[in-house]
């Protein structure tokens, strides 16, 4: 399945115009956290100016998967 996950806040948004494929809703979860917990590793400083953002992953057809 393909999951795209996209970036939201009050006011504006990333989208996640390529997504990925994975085995399933779990996988796409696990694949996000780990993107986020890598980010905030490699520059924690830069992880606070995000603060209020949300990751929301949706399937292909715009259906929100969960959200981080």
């Amino acid at each position: 399945m393909w999951v795209y996950f996209h970036l939201r806040a009050k006011h504006d948004s990333i989208p996640d115009l390529e997504g990925v494929e994975v085995a399933d809703a779990e996988e796409a979860r696990t694949a996000a956290l780990e993107m986020l917990r890598e980010f905030r590793q490699e520059d924690a400083w830069a992880a606070r100016d995000w603060r209020g953002w949300t990751l929301e992953a949706t399937d292909p057809t715009g259906r929100v998967l969960f959200s981080l």
